[in-house]
């Protein structure tokens, strides 16, 4: 058992979100975004990510049917950002762990891709 009581708000809610994701749970949020008023989120937690630039947490999420907005569509949302988050309902058949690849702003999409041209000095130095 871990002694959860002396562990920082951040660590708590990490812990809660990776109980969540493993076992299928879905959460409603209290989300408060940048300059925004507070949200109220139904969230199905997919991934915990951190920054590769800082030492900031993310949650992939998909928005939950209670949602009743932008259903199916996976969000980054930052731990930061959430001021309350309380289990709502266990879902059986589905699961909500995902392993993808991306960062804070988002997955990576297979379909969106660059191609850069270096010239000169710049294309030596790979």
């Amino acid at each position: 058992m871990i002694e959860t009581e002396s562990l920082s708000p951040l660590s708590k809610k990490i812990i809660q979100m990776s109980i969540a994701i493993n076992h299928n749970c879905i959460v409603k949020l209290s989300y408060e975004g940048n300059s925004k008023p507070i949200e109220e989120k139904y969230i199905q937690a997919n991934q915990i990510i951190t920054s590769n630039t800082s030492s900031t947490y993310y949650l992939y999420a998909t928005y939950d049917k209670k949602n009743k907005k932008s259903i199916g569509s996976i969000r980054t949302l930052a731990f930061n950002s959430i001021t309350h988050m309380e289990p709502i309902e266990y879902v059986k058949d589905i699961i909500f762990k995902t392993t993808n690849d991306g960062n804070e702003f988002g997955l990576y999409d297979e379909g969106k891709k660059i191609m850069l041209s270096l010239t000169g000095s710049a294309s030596t130095l790979l």
